[in-house]
């Protein structure tokens, strides 16, 4: 499967961030003013969707409000924003909507979003399912899920690649990204080994026998996809007792990751990237398409 040049762009012009009106509004505004100044931002959409569990109760609130509460909403977003954006880098967009995620879908196709922005609370052990549900409508646009532990840097990126076109044109955005803000890329291949093997093989021979394959792989990768392009360097990691999006994590921590970049692609919304969502991770996850 040929990639188009386009396709392997990092866009960032247009930037959606996602605020439902908690602590976590006031970090990601904070972390969206720093990657303004890196990545080179020109126009923001400061995005909240009203709705209610129940809504005769919601129905009822809204009827004892002296003003529509979007307005009320947008007047708390201004506040928030000020002292880090002026009024003309940004709008803000209230909507009242049963469906949060296809709502986000909606506003991303319409204002042409490059990059949409969501915050993840590690502390309250957010599960990512907005995410999840944004990911299965297949987002307009890339993704990028910030923890409230995040770090305000953008050095170390870690790609994880199975070699397939997918992961190739996620790396490849992720380089054209690396060429703005300087940053150092790695990348990580995890290979299993199917269990029916263990009682029956050595796991150190059929490590080795695993690995060297996915060098080769490796090699016809690279010939296919990165002729044109600073090839970065990569790893190969296998561990039995853990989980693929584990053993991401693990490397990603011992390496002073910063952000790590996966392919958001909805044939491939696998065990993988849903694992990672759902974990209890400190760095930031950008998901491309």
């Amino acid at each position: 499967m040929s990639i188009e040049k386009k396709d392997t762009l990092f866009n960032n012009k247009i930037v959606l961030l996602a605020l439902d009106m908690t602590y976590m509004d006031t970090l990601l505004i904070r972390y969206l003013d720093f990657l303004k100044e890196k990545i080179g931002i020109e126009q923001i959409y400061f995005y909240h969707n009203i709705w209610f569990n129940n809504e005769e109760n919601g129905a009822a609130i809204l009827s004892k409000l002296a003003r529509p509460l979007e307005d009320i909403l947008a007047d708390k977003i201004e506040k928030l924003a000020e002292g880090h954006f002026d009024k003309d880098d940004y709008e803000i967009i209230v909507t009242k909507s049963k469906d949060s995620a296809q709502e986000i879908k909606r506003i991303q196709e319409i204002k042409k979003i490059d990059l949409s922005i969501f915050g993840k609370k590690v502390s309250v052990n957010d599960s990512g399912y907005i995410i999840e549900r944004i990911l299965h409508n297949k987002s307009a646009s890339d993704l990028l899920i910030v923890p409230e532990t995040a770090f305000y840097r953008l050095e170390n990126v870690l790609v994880p690649i199975d070699f397939s076109s997918k992961s190739a044109r996620a790396l490849l955005k992720t380089i054209s990204l690396k060429e703005r803000i300087n940053a150092h890329i790695s990348c990580l291949h995890v290979f299993t080994i199917a269990n029916i093997y263990f009682p029956y093989l050595p796991i150190k021979d059929l490590k080795e026998q695993t690995q060297e394959k996915a060098k080769e792989e490796w090699k016809k990768y690279k010939s296919k996809y990165l002729q044109d392009v600073e090839v970065p360097e990569i790893s190969f990691s296998f561990h039995a007792d853990m989980s693929v999006s584990r053993v991401i994590y693990e490397r990603a921590l011992k390496e002073d990751t910063d952000i790590i970049a996966l392919p958001g692609d909805a044939s491939i919304i696998n065990s993988k990237l849903i694992s990672l969502l759902k974990m209890d991770m400190h760095l930031p996850l950008l998901i491309l398409n």
